[in-house]
């Protein structure tokens, strides 16, 4: 095994991101295959090389940032593997999707991302409904809102809310005694954090999708005519 001297690998770092800046990916792949000698992280080390092949847009880097995930997630390390699936995810199909949502969303709990686990699973609830996989939908509600494990508050718990609203909403027949009742829980969020533009935004998302569903939460808001 090959181990560059500091001096080199410093260089060496320097000729990989010139190779990659010059798409030049033959060079730059031969220069990571003796760069990753060096590095004791292999973590890291599978990270690097799903960069790489993101940068050049080879399909492996899906299976180069799956490894690299799971080599974080086993040395405890999940802040970097939490941002790793934050780029997979944007790579895969809907159905993998699906999968890496779910474990991001274990993560941001373990972690106390308030805001991120919201936006997670608002997402995920949102591909459960396309999927029609509202039980799971469901199961993911409840897992966040309700017992003592209470993880989200205010805006946050407004999001998914919000997304069940609209999850709902694609069904047949619609249930609406269920939609209004998340939609009363959007409003709660949203207004309990005085945030006028996200509850000015669901408002006019509703009123383009469903009318009885705008004429419901109309009637239990009050926004000055101006905002809206």
């Amino acid at each position: 095994m090959v181990q560059l001297s500091s001096e080199k690998f410093n260089v060496a770092w320097f000729k990989l991101a010139e190779f990659v800046g010059r798409k030049e990916k033959e060079r730059a792949m031969i220069l990571y295959r003796l760069l990753v000698h060096s590095l004791s992280d292999q973590a890291f080390a599978a990270q690097l090389e799903g960069d790489l092949f993101l940068a050049f847009r080879d399909e492996k880097v899906i299976e180069a940032y799956k490894r690299a995930v799971t080599l974080y997630e086993e040395s405890g390390r999940l802040i970097q593997a939490v941002a790793v699936y934050e780029q997979l995810v944007t790579l895969v199909a809907q159905d993998q999707a699906l999968e890496l949502y779910a474990k991001m969303l274990s993560l941001y709990k373990v972690l106390a991302y308030e805001s991120k686990m919201a936006r997670c699973a608002a997402h995920l609830i949102t591909l459960l409904f396309q999927t029609d996989q509202a039980n799971k939908a469901h199961e993911i509600f409840n897992g966040l809102t309700l017992g003592q494990e209470n993880y989200l508050s205010g805006q946050h718990c407004a999001l998914i809310h919000e997304a069940y609203v609209f999850g709902l909403l694609q069904g047949s027949p619609i249930d609406r005694s269920l939609v209004n009742q998340h939609i009363e829980g959007a409003l709660d969020g949203f207004m309990y954090d005085h945030e006028t533009k996200k509850l000015t935004t669901f408002m006019a998302k509703l009123a383009a999708r469903d009318n009885d569903a705008y004429q419901y939460a109309y009637g239990h808001v009050r926004i000055p005519d101006s905002t809206l």
